[in-house]
């Protein structure tokens, strides 16, 4: 589908209910609109770190707006990684698992999202961690275990956790990476972990290429 189309459709969506006096779905459709620009970037690989979060902080709103507030959200942010360069669409599988297999399992369908974004040395380390079923030990190890060098997971969703840990390896090197611990009952946390990459002075004008 051309972007354009799908913008203009949204904006029509949008402009209609305004006309009618309905905000929440003019809420809705702007959220799912920039969600959508985030994640086709104008074709870009590459994007901010802050775009990214934008981009899990989107689908967490639309969720919320769907579900009736049952997702809180705890952000921990060094805002001064905000400017990092990360392959853009790893962030906002990981919550959705969280989310739909670990939360919304649970008999209430309420729960507690953490999401935190720190600097360790030369890396960026992101963790998310809900308060939802978990996981058993096999499918700890059926959904992050490593495919080994050259490897390439098969997974049918295209972006599934192993095909994220995939991505991961292929951009920046088998150290980088998804980890994950999980106990039945309680809850999960997956950590991600990239280099730490500054943009290159002509992508903003100002910062430095460095790491």
């Amino acid at each position: 589908i051309n972007p354009h189309f799908l913008y203009n459709s949204l904006d029509l969506i949008s402009c209609t209910a305004i006309v009618h006096n309905v905000p929440e779905i003019t809420r809705l459709v702007n959220a799912l609109a920039r969600f959508y620009k985030l994640s086709l970037s104008k074709g870009k690989e590459v994007i901010s770190l802050g775009d990214e979060l934008m981009h899990a902080r989107l689908y967490i709103q639309i969720q919320n707006m769907r579900f009736d507030d049952r997702i809180h959200v705890v952000w921990n942010i060094d805002e001064e990684l905000l400017d990092c360069q990360i392959i853009k669409i790893v962030l906002q599988p990981i919550i959705e698992n969280a989310i739909i297999h670990g939360i919304f399992e649970k008999k209430g369908k309420t729960g507690t999202l953490s999401v935190t974004v720190c600097r360790c040395g030369e890396c960026i380390r992101i963790v998310v961690s809900d308060d939802g079923i978990g996981m058993s030990p096999s499918s700890v190890r059926e959904n992050f275990a490593d495919t080994g060098p050259g490897g390439i997971s098969q997974t049918t969703g295209g972006y599934g956790i192993r095909n994220i840990n995939d991505r991961l390896h292929l951009a920046y090197g088998a150290s980088c990476g998804l980890s994950c611990e999980s106990t039945p009952g309680v809850g999960t946390t997956v950590t991600l972990l990239i280099p730490v990459i500054r943009p290159a002075p002509e992508d903003d004008g100002a910062a430095g290429g460095t790491k």
